[in-house]
């Protein structure tokens, strides 16, 4: 028996606290009754749905009658005590004494304040206006006398908290109430007072009951339930608000009057769903156990603006702490300060709306109460955080002790804000909603201003170990975080699966924004080494960077990107052209090193393994684009596709069969693998060599894609080789194919053919010595590989190396357009013409002289005779 009766006192207690916490409530509930009879009688003279509002107004009449006769005597049926104290019921004989003259007035006039004529009997109407005041105020003293009495008793009832969520019932009609008289002109100037009045008092309650007033003593909403019923209150007030404002901010009583009757009815219309969802939040003022579940009502769409609200909050979390960093080391002050000023304001407002949620802009209150915790905590940290950034900036040097604070406060709201991500994470496991995408990719954005921040501060001296740790983490979290979203990641039991990205647009916007986080990492590593000319290009670059993944952030959200309309530049298809050849050269190699690996004759799998891994970064570059070599993403999602379908799948079964026989006898599933990327690959490799060509027509392209597709060639040849030599196959036809397709692209590379110019001479005197290079390795080769035994493996090896480095010399100097004359002038005939002119020249010059020598010697003959002669005349 003593264990049971306190079990039973207990019981007891409770019961008796939720009897004083429905008295207050239905206490509460007689001062909305008093204006809204007031706004149903109003309603009435405007001749607006006459029968429905007289027998609204009947009914709260008879409400109130009731209830104030069961405050005084009490009714269990429904939990109101019966008036606990003289005070209480000195309060409710003074609501009686104003009751009757107004509940007079109301059954004598309800059929008559309007004629027949459409008049209507104005002094009714202020008589109504002056009694309805003084009702209510009297009801509000009941209402404080019974919270006095509880608190006496001793009983639990959130009594402030309460009474003022039952006011704002009040309130609501009351608004109402206010411009139903202004519209008809009722005492103009003293209900336009109430009016501003009763709005203001509204709007102010309603902060401060969901936000908290500590030094009043309103604690911060912190009930899920009730923080859900609060966001469909002010919802339906967000819808009021501007008609409300239409008449409190008309500068005449006219444009007031006007103003009012304009919106009369639509007031009214949006007034009722407003008082119904505040009772509803009344109630659970009173007693919120708990018992909803948001999770389950929540829709894609709501979770959606629910965690790109979040991420705003993250990302201008860390802003604002940046530019703090750089006014404290007074680099790009002024905008710094700016900057601060505008995040401040923005991270503030958007705080609010993830704890109170705004259904008007889609967005929802928190799911779970744990999220409602993180929440406010987080909200608590950035009030103490942006009072410190409000103060600092304004200060002309910022302490080390203040920038500390500022540090430590980030980190703690932005590890509230990570704990938020945590739980909301495992809620949507099985949803279709990119959560785990969408935080990825807002991080990206985050961490870029992340890397400005740690490099500023190494540089300046402060925390520096600490901040290097930070700023390689950030470096890894971000490369981390862009190959997941860009590859994918299977689901987990805490977190949601990642699709592999397959719009083009965001690959592209990926590619824009990860090499503007390369130059900006590459300025924040000169920073952090002490580089001071480095500081301001790393300011400058920040903003862009992190718009440019915000932007990356927000198609994550949305599941689809923005492509940019403009076309690539020659030397991109050029870029893509190598980098698809380079795929293509290497899968080769793999197939070649696969058969040397499983024969036992190379020693060990490093570099099978690093082949394979050479294979997937070549498609990687090609997918997704590079910085370090300059890659462009894929130009189109047709290109996509086609690298997403056909050949990704391609590597991928190349590499799975690639291990899968390493150690087995049986190649021919994995060389069959690579024959078909192979197939792939070259289809690609003609596909952007056509698109470089139509760009850029004097890039030599034919013979550059020619002298690629050689270097794949002979390492087929070799592979066809070993496979025959080791008794892999029993015929030569595919060796004789490959080696005759080799040889026949060597001499096309000469003497040209099929829109592949042949050797310009004397011009281009080096591809011909590059040619013949290769000539020569080729032979070589060739030797080498008909005398290939196991054992000579590494020789024929060997011959093939040199004969790839002479090729790829080879694909270097054809690269090199041939230099011609803008006409078209046959120099080559010119100079060939030339030498033959001056060879015939030469030559008649010869003759000349020899027959001029014979002419002088016969000429002196006969003068020699003249002369005689004449001696003889």
């Amino acid at each position: 028996m003593g264990v049971a009766t306190p079990w039973l006192l207990h019981i007891f207690l409770g019961i008796v606290a939720a009897s004083w916490v429905e008295t207050i409530n239905q206490a509460g509930m007689q001062t909305t009754l008093s204006q809204m009879m007031t706004k149903e009688f109003l309603l009435i003279s405007r001749g607006t749905k006459v029968s429905m509002y007289k027998s609204m107004l009947f009914s709260s009449m008879q409400r109130f009658n009731s209830t104030l006769h069961a405050l005084r005597v009490g009714d269990e049926s429904r939990g109101i005590l019966a008036a606990p104290n003289h005070q209480v019921v000195a309060a409710l004989d003074a609501v009686q004494d104003v009751w009757g003259p107004m509940q007079e007035l109301l059954n004598s006039n309800v059929d008559s304040v309007r004629h027949a004529d459409g008049s209507i009997d104005m002094q009714v109407l202020e008589d109504l206006s002056s009694r309805n005041v003084p009702l209510l105020d009297r009801s509000n003293e009941v209402v404080q006398a019974i919270s006095d009495a509880a608190q006496v008793f001793g009983a639990t009832t959130n009594g402030l908290v309460q009474n003022i969520a039952g006011r704002q019932r009040t309130l609501i009609q009351r608004l109402a109430e206010g411009v139903l008289l202004l519209a008809q002109n009722v005492a103009m100037s003293k209900n336009m007072v109430a009016f501003q009045d009763t709005k203001i008092l509204f709007e102010e309650s309603h902060h401060g009951i969901i936000e908290g007033v500590p030094f009043a003593g309103l604690p911060v909403l912190d009930k899920l339930c009730t923080i859900h019923q609060m966001s469909e209150v002010s919802y339906f007030y967000a819808k009021l608000r501007p008609l409300l404002n239409g008449v409190s901010n008309a500068d005449t009583p006219s444009k007031s009057q006007a103003a009012a009757d304009a919106v009369a009815e639509e007031v009214v219309e949006l007034v009722d769903p407003l008082y119904v969802a505040m009772v509803e939040a009344v109630d659970l003022y009173g007693h919120d156990s708990g018992n909803c579940d948001p999770v389950s009502s929540m829709t894609e769409a709501e979770w959606s603006e629910f965690l790109t609200t979040f991420a705003h909050q993250q990302l201008w979390t860390q802003q604002a702490t940046q530019y703090f960093v750089q006014v404290a080391m007074k680099v790009d002050i002024k905008t710094s300060q700016v900057e601060i000023t505008v995040l401040k304001s923005e991270a503030t407002l958007n705080l609010r709306r993830l704890i109170e949620g705004s259904k008007i802009l889609g967005i929802p209150p928190p799911p779970t109460p744990e999220v409602v915790d993180h929440l406010l905590k987080a909200a608590e940290i950035w009030n103490t955080l942006e009072s410190e950034l409000d103060e600092g900036i304004h200060l002309e040097s910022i302490s080390e002790v203040t920038l500390e604070r500022v540090e430590l406060l980030s980190h703690k709201l932005l590890h509230e804000l990570e704990l938020v991500m945590e739980e909301c994470l495992p809620l949507l496991v099985n949803s279709t909603v990119p959560v785990y995408a969408m935080d990825l990719a807002e991080q990206l954005a985050r961490l870029a201003s992340m890397i400005v921040e740690e490099a500023l501060l190494i540089h300046h001296g402060h925390a520096v170990e600490e901040n290097w740790h930070y700023l390689n983490a950030t470096r890894e979290v971000f490369n981390f975080n862009r190959w997941t979203l860009l590859h994918g990641a299977p689901a987990t039991t805490t977190r949601p699966k990642v699709e592999q990205v397959s719009d083009v647009c965001i690959v592209q916007q990926m590619k824009r924004g990860t090499d503007l986080y390369r130059v900006l990492e590459e300025k924040a590593l000169a920073v952090a080494f002490g580089d001071h000319d480095a500081l301001e290009p790393l300011v400058q670059l920040g903003p862009t960077a992190v718009g440019a993944l915000n932007e990356l952030a927000l198609s994550f959200f949305r599941g689809n990107g923005s492509c940019s309309n403009s076309s690539m530049a020659p030397e991109q298809w050029i870029q893509l052209h190598r980098q698809v050849a380079q795929l293509s050269d290497t899968s080769a190699e793999l197939a070649v090193e696969l058969v040397l690996f499983q024969q036992g004759l190379s020693p060990n799998d490093e570099r099978l393994n690093a082949l394979m891994e050479e294979v997937d970064s070549a498609l990687t570059r090609v997918m997704f684009g590079s910085f370090d070599p300059p890659v462009p993403a894929p130009p189109d999602q047709i290109d996509f596709n086609e690298l997403l379908l056909y050949m990704e799948p391609s590597v991928k079964e190349l590499k799975r069969l690639s291990i899968a026989n390493a150690y087995q006898g049986n190649l021919r599933a994995a060389l069959a693998a690579e024959d078909q990327l192979m197939e792939h690959t070259l289809v690609l490799q003609e596909h952007f060599m056509k698109e470089a060509l139509a760009m850029d027509p004097t890039w030599p392209g034919e013979r550059v894609d020619l002298a690629l597709r050689q270097i794949t060639r002979v390492r087929q040849v070799l592979n066809e080789a070993l496979l025959y030599t080791l008794g892999l196959t029993d015929s030569q036809e595919r060796l004789q194919a490959v080696t005759e397709a080799f040889q026949a692209g060597h001499v096309h590379l000469r003497d040209g053919g099929d829109r592949v110019p042949k050797i310009l001479l004397p011009e281009r005197q080096d591809i011909l010595d590059q040619w013949l290079r290769v000539d020569s390795a080729w032979i070589e080769f060739q030797q080498q590989k008909q005398d290939m035994t196991a054992d000579s493996v590494t020789k024929v090896e060997a011959s093939l190396g040199r004969l790839v480095l002479s090729l790829k010399a080879l694909v270097s100097v054809l690269a090199v357009p041939d230099v011609e004359d803008e006409d078209g002038f046959p120099w080559a005939v010119i100079i060939y013409s030339s030498i033959g002119f001056l060879f015939l020249c030469a030559c008649c010059c010869f003759c000349c002289k020899i027959k001029t020598r014979s002419k002088g010697q016969s000429e002196k003959k006969t003068t020699t005779n003249g002369a005689a002669v004449s001696d003889q005349v």
